[in-house]
């Protein structure tokens, strides 16, 4: 198998082999593995991040910065840079919660770190939108929700992912962002 195939999601007849495929891909499979009882995750984080086509693409996003960076004082935008960072801090975790097939948290389980911060969050978020072929023109609604049929090239394993994704506002740009993944997985002969 090529390196490639390790860590590829099959969907709508395209490979995706991203961080977003990566992550989804790793995920599913440590919680249907490790807490078999597991049929929905919950993530829940604040961001300021809209959810756009452009957060799809966070490579060209930082030639832009880094375009914008070239044409400004380097140090001053370092210095803006560090006293916003100062005044923020670093982007939100983003909580994760189990549930069984009731919506009940599962018992006696600890949910698995999520390695998600709020900017990786959105990350994530908008390629499910993606891969659902939303329209980019909705993405902004408070709302939405979607299904995805993976196929995981690495495990032979197809999942069938079903999202629902909310918004509220809180604070002058803030939002909470809420989105509850329910899932199911079946082996494929190869």
């Amino acid at each position: 198998m090529t390196s490639s195939a390790q860590h590829s999601w099959l969907i709508n007849n395209q490979v995706y082999a991203n961080a977003a495929a990566r992550y989804w891909s790793t995920l599913l499979t440590r919680v249907a593995t490790e807490t078999p009882e597991c049929r929905t995750i919950r993530l829940r984080g604040s961001s300021e991040q809209a959810l756009t086509p452009d957060v799809l693409d966070p490579l060209g996003a930082l030639k832009s910065d880094l375009q914008t960076v070239v044409e400004l004082d380097v140090h001053g935008a370092l210095e803006d840079a560090v006293a916003e960072l100062e005044v923020y801090g670093p982007p939100s975790v983003v909580a994760m919660e189990l549930q069984d097939h009731h919506g009940l948290p599962v018992p006696g389980v600890e949910s698995p770190d999520s390695a998600l911060d709020s900017e990786t969050f959105s990350y994530v978020l908008c390629w499910l939108l993606e891969w659902t072929r939303l329209p980019y023109g909705i993405w902004g609604q408070d709302e939405l929700s979607g299904y995805v049929m993976a196929e995981d090239l690495r495990d032979n394993l197809v999942y069938h992912v079903e999202y629902m994704s909310r918004r509220r506002h809180l604070s002058e740009g803030l939002f909470e962002q809420e989105l509850t993944v329910t899932f199911h997985r079946l082996e494929v002969e190869r």
